[in-house]
């Protein structure tokens, strides 16, 4: 995303064109610090600005300035929200858009006020512009609409004024056609028409989530793995309180139980069920993490009621107890008291994760980056359809200028250069003529390789042989592999004085350092 920023490129698919605008304007800030760091300022923003909203949410749900504060607290210190508060990636600004929309949403159905469904209306296509996972929230936000006032969803002079605050929302999209018309280093989109821009908005080629074949089983256990990571991550006193909240929403307030459940249950547990991705790997687990949060959010919502309902349950026993009701002074404060001790827990997350979050000194990724670059010949094409092999290396190249020379394009950026280059489009056309290929990214690679005489071809995972392509195989060449003919294959000692070489005047002393670190994992798949 900083890279793509830095370049006025456009990122992969749904494009994040309001992200990438913000990170046009932060990462020209005229202040001393690299790229990343001030792009990392538009999810440190984002972050303040979500709990802002999330305070007055909270407080619109009629809770006390104090427990306020503290159920603020503690979804600030939690692990993954202070997290994505760090780091360059779009989630910080998605749980702004979360909090934000609910809390408009609500605000309309407290108030039934226009001016807050006008609003909602606005930021539902900012946040589309932005997201579209967000759309995981229009059933609680349309439950709110039709319990506050049914009529406006068979209004049409309402109904035409919020479409067009929704469009309004929309207009960051523009950016990506502009983008591709400046012919940036690095785009995702691979045609300028009707058809590649619904592709690359809706992600249609692109995705994490597992197929509708994906077993019953695999399912359950995306499920049971959600949960299984609060009960690790969250103090059980918060998870207790909450649930005892839940249980007094559903009692004195069903309404308010139903929108806040229903909000949870579908970015939650429904969520994950659907996405049903694997959490065996770092990688997986990390792109899953991120998605947990939306649903904590709305978790959290429940724990202030939940002290409430305990101070009430508390007060009462004291009350039973003095055989009396409570009009000391000193006992008028109780209340208030028993809230305070509360704090251990944002306190105790604060400690807990200070630590884990801190990658002040991490440098993995450019590390790695410059020990697959710094070997290669000139001029060499490197392809991969890896995200955490193509970010940091064109982080590396675009934005420190390191091996400008060397093409390190994605599948859809190879597609978008084959199409533009004569010289490539001419073999592309041919090899499209031939039925046998089953997946676009095929007969992109077969043109990459049918062009190796004039660049040297190298890949970071063997790619199969075709026949169009040629007799050619896969040499281990530091971190990636070249493609080569068997004529082409060194001897044996000569050979393993190249890799010798490599590995002498590689950062892997310097990884090892960081063998220990506690955000190793999350570092590992963000790069």
């Amino acid at each position: 995303m900083a890279t793509t920023s830095a370049v006025y490129g456009v990122s992969h698919p749904p494009g994040y064109p309001l992200f990438t605008l913000l990170g046009i304007i932060f990462v020209r800030l005229p202040i001393e610090a690299t790229v990343a760091w001030k792009f990392s300022l538009v999810s440190l923003i984002s972050a303040i600005i979500a709990l802002f909203f999330f305070y007055k949410l909270l407080l619109r749900l009629g809770i006390s300035k104090l427990l306020s504060m503290i159920t603020l607290s503690i979804l600030a210190f939690t692990y993954a929200f202070w997290l994505y508060a760090e780091v360059v990636e779009v989630f910080s600004l998605y749980y702004l858009f979360f909090i934000l929309l609910f809390y408009l949403g609500f605000s309309f159905y407290q108030t039934k006020q226009d001016k807050y469904l006008y609003l909602l209306s606005f930021f539902i296509g900012l946040s589309l512009s932005h997201q579209q996972a967000i759309l995981i929230l229009f059933p609680a936000l349309f439950l709110m609409v039709f319990f506050a006032n049914k009529k406006v969803l068979i209004n049409p002079g309402i109904i035409l004024k919020c479409i067009g605050f929704v469009v309004i929302g929309l207009l960051p999209y523009f950016y990506l056609p502009i983008s591709y018309m400046l012919n940036p280093p690095i785009t995702w989109l691979t045609e300028l028409t009707p058809s590649a821009l619904i592709q690359h908005v809706l992600r249609l080629n692109y995705g994490w989530v597992t197929s509708a074949t994906t077993p019953l089983s695999e399912r359950v256990f995306a499920v049971i793995t959600y949960f299984t990571y609060w009960l690790f991550h969250l103090p059980l006193i918060l998870i207790l309180t909450s649930l005892i909240g839940a249980a007094a929403l559903f009692v004195k307030k069903r309404k308010l139980f139903v929108l806040i459940s229903l909000a949870f249950f579908i970015s939650g547990p429904l969520f994950v069920f659907y996405a049903a991705t694997s959490a065996a790997r770092a990688f997986t687990f990390g792109v899953l993490e991120r998605f947990y949060v939306s649903s904590y959010i709305m978790f959290l919502l429940f724990f202030p009621f939940g002290v409430l309902e305990i101070v009430r349950l508390c007060m009462k026993a004291v009350e039973v107890l003095l055989k009396k009701k409570v009009k000391s002074s000193l006992l008028l404060h109780l209340p208030h008291a028993l809230t305070l001790l509360f704090i251990i827990i944002p306190v105790s997350l604060f400690f807990t994760n200070s630590h884990r979050i801190d990658m002040s000194e991490m440098r993995i990724g450019e590390y790695y980056a410059l020990d697959i670059l710094n070997p290669l010949p000139k001029k060499s094409i490197v392809f991969a359809d890896v995200d955490t092999t193509v970010f940091p290396t064109h982080y590396v190249q675009y934005v420190l200028g390191v091996r400008r020379d060397i093409l390190m394009p994605s599948f859809s950026q190879l597609q978008q250069i084959i199409l533009r280059d004569k010289r490539y489009s001419k073999v592309y056309k041919e090899i499209l003529k031939n039925e046998r290929y089953a997946r676009d990214s095929d007969y992109v690679i077969d043109t990459a390789l049918s062009l190796r005489a004039s660049r040297p071809v190298f890949s970071p995972a063997k790619v199969k042989n075709t026949e169009y392509s040629g007799s050619f195989v896969w040499m281990p060449y530091g971190l990636v592999y070249k493609a080569v003919t068997k004529n082409e294959i060194p001897v044996k000692e000569e050979y393993i004085r190249s890799q010798e070489l490599f590995w002498e005047r590689s950062f892997i002393d310097r990884i090892r350092e960081y063998r220990d670190a506690p955000n190793l994992p999350l570092v590992f798949q963000e790069i």
